[in-house]
């Protein structure tokens, strides 16, 4: 009797299995510092660092840290400079009596916006600065992305935007 050999495939599909378990623990020893963890275990640090040399890992993510406050803008119009309400935009966290709004694949561009401008500074988001001037003119297309208007009767004299923590 001849001595038998594993076929091809049996081959690509080991050798399959095998890089798929070298990158996920790869991938979760790469993982293990932003999630708290004070540091990687030695044997995950170093096959971390000798599949990181290949290229063909990493730890991109669009939200590669999270921080752990909220910086939040909330916009207020008044009549006479003393009596302000508030703008309730329809997506962006606020009132929270209010249950969140149901957003799957819809992309609420200005409620997102104001998230990230919220941590930068004014001069980072200029279109802020276009949607404070548009409030007081009563812009129906301005108005038309916010929940509601606290001003319907007649547009409103003063606008300000306050950053909380």
């Amino acid at each position: 009797m001849g001595q038998q050999f594993p076929s091809p495939a049996s081959v690509a599909s080991g050798s399959t299995a095998a890089l798929a378990i070298v990158l996920v623990v790869s991938n979760f020893a790469q993982a293990w510092d932003p999630f708290g963890h004070r540091r990687t275990p030695e044997p995950l640090a170093s096959l971390a660092a000798v599949v990181s040399q290949l290229g063909i890992t990493n730890t991109y993510g669009f939200f590669g840290a999270m921080n752990t406050r909220r910086p939040d803008i909330v916009v207020e119009g008044s009549r006479d400079g003393r009596r302000r309400l508030p703008y309730a935009f329809r997506y962006k966290p606020g009132d929270p009596h209010r249950c969140p709004t149901w957003n799957i694949r819809h992309q609420p561009r200005l409620d997102w916006s104001m998230w990230f401008a919220a941590g930068k500074s004014a001069l980072g988001s200029p279109w802020l600065g276009t949607l404070m001037r548009r409030l007081p003119e009563g812009s129906p297309e301005v108005l038309g992305l916010l929940t509601h208007n606290p001003f319907p009767e007649r547009p409103l004299k003063y606008v300000r935007a306050l950053l909380y923590r």
